[in-house]
């Protein structure tokens, strides 16, 4: 059974780390320790676990600490991404597989791309798993349930629609890795092109349109919508090709639904997918998606400067 650590377990604002804890215990992997910045909060964490998820685990305030008490197969990092850097490095050092919520590594600046390229060859070298928190390709099962004759066919057109917390530029680094993993997931690996962009209503809404290039002679035609919303559940969508999939979340059991075309179907919660599918390939060995995690952060880059330095210059 895989030992798992979650780093960043408590739920104060969007984390996701108590419901990657869960999915990962649903999958059949022990998570043996949370990870918080002090004490009290990971005891806070701890203590949610066990009374929300039945999870027994530790409590450290020191990733170096629980690496080395632990010694876990895995660690998840729930934590914000300005803490991402410090603590894949301690990963990488204490030899254990990696989920990461995204992006990998910010706020270098131009060395975004380099330091993330390093900690991915760095893990490649351990011969250990990366993978980026962006759950939503495993909706697509439920898409295709509701639209068949969908299945295999060229993409030439996606939207997509979600709420992030935060306006302004942490909208970017909130959603876009997510409609960067759809895209790979449709298409394949590509470049983003002609990026246009507009904010409105105090920067609580940001519209892109772009053309994501996977080949010279072959393109789709994206849209991007993310409109700020603190309440929960918070909407989403996404159409291919012009046919569209709503997300509908049934609190407190946080049941999942999506419509369209008429249907309505119960969905699986695409975190216990994306935890299963990572249990998955560390069993089987397989090889982490370089190139894919590059493209995420090359693409993410190229969105934020389009959006913000167009705003900064005011063309």
């Amino acid at each position: 059974m895989a030992k798992v650590i979650i780093v960043g377990a408590r739920r104060r604002r969007q984390g996701i780390g108590e419901f990657l804890a869960a999915a990962f215990s649903v999958a059949g992997a022990e998570v043996t320790a949370v990870v918080g910045t002090t004490s009290e909060t990971a005891g806070l964490a701890q203590a949610n676990l066990l009374a929300r998820h039945g999870i027994k685990c530790a409590a450290y305030s020191s990733l170096a600490t629980a690496l080395e008490k632990e010694s876990p197969d895995i660690v998840v990092i729930c934590t914000p991404f300005e803490s991402h850097l410090e603590q894949l490095k301690l990963v990488l050092a204490a030899g254990a597989h990696c989920l990461c919520e995204k992006p990998l590594i910010w706020g270098m600046g131009s060395r975004n791309i380099s330091e993330t390229t390093q900690i991915i060859d760095g893990f490649i070298h351990n011969k250990r798993h990366l993978s980026l928190v962006t759950q939503w390709p495993y909706t697509l099962a439920s898409f295709y349930e509701i639209y068949p004759g969908l299945k295999n066919q060229p993409v030439s057109d996606f939207e997509m629609t979600l709420s992030p917390i935060r306006p302004g530029p942490d909208m970017i680094l909130d959603a876009a890795p997510h409609i960067i993993s759809m895209l790979q997931a449709l298409v394949g690996h590509g470049t983003i092109q002609n990026v246009q962009s507009s904010f409105t209503d105090n920067e609580k809404r940001l519209t892109l349109g772009f053309n994501y290039d996977q080949t010279a002679d072959t393109n789709t035609a994206v849209k991007f919508i993310t409109t700020v919303c603190e309440d929960i559940p918070r909407p989403a969508s996404y159409s291919i090709n012009g046919h569209g999939l709503s997300r509908e979340i049934e609190l407190p059991d946080y049941k999942i639904w999506f419509t369209g075309n008429n249907k309505r179907v119960p969905a699986n919660d695409p975190l216990n997918l994306l935890a299963a599918d990572f249990l998955e390939k560390i069993s089987n060995s397989s090889p982490l998606d370089r190139q894919a995690l590059i493209a995420s952060i090359t693409a993410l880059d190229m969105l934020y400067k389009s959006v913000f330095m167009k705003k900064e210059t005011g063309n």
